[in-house]
């Protein structure tokens, strides 16, 4: 519901696998700001980006892929599936 839920939810959790998060969220973290934080606790976490905002290479965190709305659950799932390792196309 927010970036400040997503942060509570990666605290709580035994074991994230992979984020996919949209950059504009309610309240004051961004999907941005959620992804540096997933990479702090698990640095080698599989990210995506989902979102209708314009891309920017600079804030991304290293190897996430970014998917610009509309995106296809099929190709949200293949990215995911790619990411961790396990190309199950």
């Amino acid at each position: 519901a927010s970036g400040e839920e997503a942060l509570e939810k990666l605290a709580a959790a035994p074991r994230i696998d992979f984020l996919v998060t949209d950059i504009r969220l309610p309240g004051e973290l961004d999907g941005w700001a959620v992804a540096d934080a997933m990479r702090r606790i698990y640095p080698q976490a599989p990210v995506v980006y989902v979102s209708a905002n314009p891309i920017h290479p600079e804030r991304q965190v290293v190897g996430s892929l970014f998917l610009g709305k509309p995106v296809d659950i099929r190709m949200l799932t293949d990215a995911c599936h790619r990411l961790m390792g396990n190309d199950q196309g």
